[in-house]
């Protein structure tokens, strides 16, 4: 709430909170200053050929299968904002989730509906390693338009049920 008056940076800090600071200028959402980037990843080569490899591909072949229908049409950048849901609430166990855009909400939705059914007995910790390392490669992957989409179309495939995956966009 605004009150028009002055308040100093320490007072600001330490009663900030979205109820009471709603309509300030200054006040910023903690989850929008989050680095992702920075939270805890499984090393690639531990991955690699292991189960963890496995649960990676649970989750990718989902957002294939969101991108199909979409009918090809996500960017990496999308992409990118479904993990950082994902991590909102397997890292930071966030409840409600902090997204307008109705498309980026539908593939959280699917990928944490595919995780729920193809990992339901794996631990929240471990899910969110697996998403922290899928980020770092996606972000490594991009140039900004798609090209981690469709390497993950080509190698990883699309999820058609629990552990079928179609493989490549042609193969659907």
């Amino acid at each position: 709430m605004i009150t028009n008056t002055y308040i100093c940076s320490s007072c600001c800090g330490q009663t900030r909170k979205p109820s009471s600071c709603d309509g300030c200028p200054y006040y910023q959402d903690s989850r929008l200053r989050r680095k992702y980037n920075t939270l805890p990843r499984c090393p690639l080569q531990t991955m690699e050929n292991s189960d963890l490899q496995d649960y990676a591909n649970a989750m990718e072949s989902e957002l294939c299968a969101f991108d199909t229908r979409q009918e090809y049409q996500l960017k990496d950048e999308s992409a990118l904002r479904i993990l950082e849901l994902l991590q909102d609430k397997y890292y930071f166990n966030d409840i409600n989730l902090n997204s307008e855009d109705k498309i980026i909400v539908q593939g959280f939705e699917r990928v944490n509906r595919a995780i729920g059914e193809d990992l339901p007995e794996i631990p929240d910790e471990t899910i969110s390693m697996i998403i922290a390392t899928i980020y770092f490669v996606a972000k490594r992957r991009t140039e900004g338009h798609r090209e981690y989409l469709d390497f993950i179309h080509e190698y990883v495939g699309t999820r058609l049920g629990t552990g079928i995956r179609a493989l490549g966009k042609k193969d659907l």
